[in-house]
């Protein structure tokens, strides 16, 4: 049985191109939606509607769940700091979230194949068909290296990115699904492993997102004017000012059935001028 569990925020367009693309090879989709913000701010419940106006033709392979969470009652999970960022309620947050994935799957059994990524990590299906025809537990886990784009699909980042970790739910059971994001760049890995879609959705989306989610050094007036996210968007510049590189590609880079998708709403994947 292949699982796929993951944390939903408000990325509509996401959610149903994940869904419908991993349908075919996937038995349940595991929904981890919470009460607040990565910042600790206040939100609506999202998903149902979503479920409800746009999914229900997958109801019967989701389970979804709803996490409330109080910050001064998570203080003491796992988080993880890198160079002195500041937030640490911010990370706790988020890694509560998504160590709640182990809770949400304790009824599947060990042998079981589980999928753990953000929601906008798209695993390769090409990919997932091998693991699940190999002996998958005398490799897991292993980390899917994709390919990463930022803001839209014109643009691929030259540097690899290892999201979707695929793991059996027996070693689940033993450590938590954020302790195997923190090891992802340290395991075995494959690649062509799938795709990152990050901050997708224009400009009051991308806002919105800069302002939830954990890496609070980014919430800063410079990355979140109209015109640096434009300028960003037209010409693969990276949205922090950081010293990555990206090249143009074209629609051919993305197999059939995962374009077939996306052009159902090709402003959200490519932009108004495509």
């Amino acid at each position: 049985m292949l699982i796929d569990a993951f944390t939903y925020f408000n990325e509509k367009e996401l959610v149903e191109l994940r869904l419908k693309y991993l349908d075919p090879i996937v038995d349940y989709f595991i929904i981890i939606e919470s009460n607040i913000t990565f910042t600790g701010k206040e939100k609506k419940w999202n998903f149902p509607s979503i479920l409800k106006n746009n999914l229900k033709e997958f109801s019967h392979k989701i389970q979804y769940h709803q996490l409330n969470i109080k910050i001064d009652e998570i203080k003491n999970e796992e988080s993880w700091i890198i160079d002195d960022i500041k937030g640490d309620d911010f990370w706790r947050i988020e890694n509560f979230q998504r160590n709640y994935i182990k809770t949400a799957c304790k009824n599947f059994s060990n042998d079981d194949i589980l999928i753990i990524s953000d929601l906008d990590e798209i695993p390769s299906v090409k990919k997932l068909n091998f693991i699940l025809s190999s002996d998958f537990e005398k490799i897991a886990p292993v980390a899917l290296e994709q390919h990463l784009f930022h803001l839209d699909c014109n643009y691929v980042r030259l540097e690899s990115w290892r999201g979707s970790i695929v793991t059996t739910m027996k070693f689940c059971n033993e450590f938590s699904p954020q302790k195997f994001r923190r090891l992802r760049n340290r395991i075995s890995h494959f690649t062509d492993g799938g795709w990152s879609f990050s901050s997708f959705g224009g400009y009051e989306r991308v806002k919105e997102k800069i302002e939830s989610y954990a890496h609070s050094e980014h919430n800063s007036d410079k990355f979140k004017s109209p015109e640096h996210i434009a300028n960003c968007q037209r010409t693969g510049a990276d949205l922090f000012h950081r010293n990555v590189k990206s090249k143009k590609v074209e629609r051919s880079f993305f197999p059939e059935n995962l374009l077939k998708l996306m052009d159902k709403n090709p402003e959200f994947y490519f932009g108004k001028n495509n």
